[in-house]
């Protein structure tokens, strides 16, 4: 797996609108749809949805 990277401000608002804390997040790999990001805490990886807004 490749080092997380920390996020940016669209990719922040973006997990704020599927209702996850981006504090506890970092980015792994971003696709043309999505961002997969993992749990600072947990190491869970998820997928999110990159166009879902508010």
């Amino acid at each position: 797996m490749k080092q997380p990277k920390r996020l940016t401000r669209k990719q922040k608002e973006c997990l704020t609108a599927h209702c996850l804390n981006w504090n506890d997040w970092m980015l792994v790999e971003e696709t043309d749809f999505c961002y997969r990001v993992i749990n600072k805490k947990t190491g869970a990886v998820k997928s999110v949805d990159k166009f879902r807004r508010r």
